[in-house]
């Protein structure tokens, strides 16, 4: 959240706990409603990804419910002192690979660079 406000947003946390989201940010009128997920490095040191579910735990089972649009708007992301924002249209259902440098077998495909993704 702190980075948002750094970028000039305005920033409201929900009441209670029944949101899917964790805070909406405002900026000149435009709302966004942002769900928080911890980045974790990739093993080769390329990039980060981030899960795009959530997950409870009850009595008889594990539930992975994917976010959608009718849930959240963006995720955000915090990687190496920089705020990531993915909106939840690009992620596919379980994670979210952001790279920093080039895969090194060159294939482009499929490849998203943080850099694209940097709050603004």
């Amino acid at each position: 959240m702190t980075a948002f406000i750094q970028q000039g947003y305005t920033v409201s946390i929900p009441y209670g706990d029944a949101a899917r989201y964790d805070f909406i940010a405002d900026k000149n009128g435009v709302l966004q409603r942002v769900q928080c997920k911890t980045a974790t490095p990739l093993e080769d040191g390329s990039g980060f990804k981030f899960g795009v579910r959530s997950t409870r735990i009850n009595t008889k089972a594990t539930i992975r419910t994917p976010y959608t649009k009718a849930d959240i708007d963006v995720f955000a992301t915090y990687f190496d002192g920089n705020c990531y924002v993915v909106p939840v249209e690009d992620c596919g259902t379980t994670a979210k690979t952001l790279r920093m440098t080039p895969p090194k077998h060159n294939q482009q495909a499929f490849i998203n660079y943080a850099v694209d993704y940097l709050l603004k």
